[in-house]
């Protein structure tokens, strides 16, 4: 029990979170999940999961190669000699097919953040530059005071500018900070998922045992 409301305040969590940033509505509702499943148990490599996703944004169909992708990640894992976990408790496969699917969403919220602070950064780079080049455009302009004056305006806009683009920065770092530790906590409830599934084999096998056994 303590479980299963440990992974249902964590998902809704990250559904508010994401909730302005990534959209699963839509026609392409259902290609977009199974995209993402596939991603967060490792089947689709990152850079293809992006292109895939982007394919799916501008309207194309690719389910034939998703289809593909899977059929090429399970012979990849015949080959390696690993087979892929799959738990016989359909609870548990259920969860962990959520699961799957939220850690791929983190990894796009994780993108689109790390963009958008690289980007507000550059900014405010520009606009701290641009304020310094008016501070020496307004010295060149004395004794005109009021062009001198004029540049002095645009000069405290831009710094007024750069102080609200620093908090925007701020604010974008804090979000990468809280998704961090949402993926930690949706990775120990994994983890607490797959000792259950382990425990239960377990009780399977005793209990097969104690069948041979009469």
């Amino acid at each position: 029990m303590f479980l299963q409301e440990f992974f249902e305040a964590a998902v809704d969590e990250l559904r508010r979170f994401i909730e302005e940033t990534l959209s699963v509505q839509g026609p392409t509702h259902r290609l977009r999940r199974q995209l993402r499943m596939m991603y967060g148990r490792g089947e689709v490599p990152r850079e293809t999961f992006y292109q895939l996703l982007g394919k799916l944004e501008k309207g194309y169909y690719i389910e034939g190669e998703l289809q593909s992708l899977h059929r090429q990640a399970v012979r990849r894992m015949e080959i390696e000699g690993r087979a892929g976990f799959h738990s016989h408790n359909r609870e548990i496969a259920r969860s962990l097919d959520r699961l799957a699917i939220h850690q791929a969403i983190i990894d796009e919220t994780r993108m689109r953040l790390n963009l958008a602070l690289s980007q507000v950064q550059t900014q405010r780079q520009w606009a701290r530059q641009q304020a310094d080049d008016f501070m020496q455009r307004a010295k060149a302009a004395m004794p005109d005071e009021t062009s001198a004056r004029a540049l002095l305006e645009v000069r405290l806009q831009l710094l007024d500018h750069s102080h609200l683009l620093e908090q925007r920065a701020a604010a974008l770092q804090n979000d990468l900070l809280r998704l961090e530790a949402l993926e930690m906590r949706l990775g120990m409830y994994e983890a607490e998922l797959m000792i259950a599934d382990s425990r239960e084999r377990l009780a399977r096998e005793e209990l097969s045992l104690l069948r041979l056994r009469q």
